[in-house]
């Protein structure tokens, strides 16, 4: 015995697995995308932070290359050095600036990495010829203090000779 809506329910039945593989192959289709998609941003994200890391070492390495030549700059500006030894240490601080700047100009990818060392090192530079004019300054104050000092002696000798 035949039911009476049998070829309606064949077709209701085939519909269903019509829509019903439908609904399945969109949603694979919509899982595999997102899958891909996630791959895709994992290794996006892999290459950023091996990228990041490089960026922050080379940065550590500048900071301690800058933290030696403040060093440097504070000992040339607090210890009493004559005009050799202060043109040495200047020298020396200006090798190390111009190494620093050579490591950013050969390092850097994008430009903007490490743009804030290198303005630090025009500072220094700038820091550099400042305390250059203030050490011959000094240079020129010492000696006429001295200048002053064999002049008073000679004062003080003529006006003894005058009162004997």
């Amino acid at each position: 015995m035949k039911a009476l809506n049998y070829k309606k329910r064949r077709k209701q039945i085939f519909i269903f697995w019509l829509f019903f593989s439908l609904l399945l192959a969109v949603l694979f289709a919509c899982s595999f995308s997102t899958l891909k998609t996630a791959d895709k941003g994992i290794a996006l994200l892999k290459d950023k932070k091996a990228r990041y890391d490089e960026v922050f070492k080379r940065q550590a390495e500048f900071n301690f290359q800058l933290d030696e030549i403040h060093k440097m700059l504070y000992s040339l500006k607090n210890k009493r050095r004559n005009p050799g030894e202060h043109k040495q240490m200047q020298k020396l601080i200006t090798d190390n600036r111009e190494k620093l700047e050579k490591e950013i100009d050969t390092n850097h990818t994008e430009g903007k990495d490490h743009i804030l060392y290198l303005e630090f090192a025009s500072q220094i530079s700038d820091i550099q010829s400042v305390m250059d004019i203030y050490q011959k300054e000094e240079d020129k104050r010492r000696h006429n203090i001295e200048q002053l000092e064999k002049c008073k002696e000679k004062y003080i000798e003529v006006s003894k000779q005058k009162i004997k």
